[in-house]
């Protein structure tokens, strides 16, 4: 599980992603995770955020709420990847 970025300059971006996820008719507060980091990048380059510490217990149907928040002037979100194995 991962948030997919492509920086506008090679730096040290600092970012916070919050989590909430649950089944359907529970409270999307019903398991939260938080995650604040620094993460140095290259220009141009692909690169991922793992986000499997904050969503390690998703059951299969779950619905996920993912904020992202970065204190970078340009960054390009591309998506989340999420691979249920």
């Amino acid at each position: 599980v991962g948030v997919q970025i492509v920086p506008d300059t090679t730096e040290t971006i600092e970012f916070d992603v919050y989590s909430g996820y649950c089944g359907l008719g529970q409270l999307i507060t019903t398991h939260t995770g938080y995650v604040s980091s620094n993460l140095a990048v290259t220009l141009n380059l692909l690169t991922e955020i793992n986000l499997l510490s904050i969503l390690s217990s998703v059951a299969a149907g779950d619905l996920v709420a993912i904020e992202f928040w970065s204190r970078t002037e340009m960054l390009r979100l591309l998506g989340i990847r999420v691979k249920y194995a």
